[in-house]
């Protein structure tokens, strides 16, 4: 139902790199709440509320606050991430939609890989040999869009299992982010 991740962040947006910490507060299918902390967590830089149907980002340095609707991820991903594949993407679970009757699953040196199309979208996912993610790839080459998300070591937390850390880079034109994240703190219900 809820999870709370602390995670040591390394945040590149289009080559301006900072370190800062990245506190997630996630209710499942409704809300992503982040919090950017930089010095070692003793200012808080930015945050965001990210729902089904909206992003609102307050930016303390540039003293902005934005509030779009959920289709502005598009600038920085395919128009197929919905909420529920951004949720998925922060917690190592495949992303849902794309486990269809349609997709090709086989085996490649030793693992499971899921793979397929959907409209313009070219998706690709890896497994581990405990079946949970490794890596995910959404590719639009029409468009110039790419994501690439991989998960480090998996631990179990309660009956769980939980990625230890997460690298995410997207590319959109000549847009790029990348996001390293190692957590810290994982709770949950």
């Amino acid at each position: 139902n809820t999870l709370s991740l602390k995670a040591k962040a390394n945040l590149n947006i289009s080559g301006d790199a900072n370190e800062v910490t990245m506190n997630f507060k996630m209710k499942d299918k409704e809300t992503i709440w982040v919090s950017i902390t930089a010095l070692g967590g003793l200012a808080e830089v930015a945050r965001a509320l990210i729902t089904p149907d909206s992003i609102k980002i307050m930016n303390r340095l540039k003293s902005e606050y934005v509030k779009k609707p959920f289709s502005y991820i598009y600038t920085f991903t395919n128009k197929q991430v919905n909420f529920n594949t951004l949720q998925s993407i922060l917690t190592g679970n495949a992303m849902g939609e794309f486990l269809t009757a349609q997709s090709d699953v086989k085996q490649e040196n030793g693992v499971w890989v899921l793979k397929g199309q959907r409209e313009d979208l070219v998706y690709r996912s890896g497994f581990n040999t405990l079946f949970k993610v490794a890596e995910q790839h959404l590719n639009e080459l029409k468009s110039g869009q790419g994501l690439k998300v991989t998960y480090g070591e998996y631990q179990e937390i309660g009956q769980t299992l939980f990625p230890t850390a997460l690298k995410i880079n997207s590319m959109a034109g000549k847009q790029t982010i990348g996001v390293q994240l190692e957590y810290s703190k994982i709770e949950g219900n």
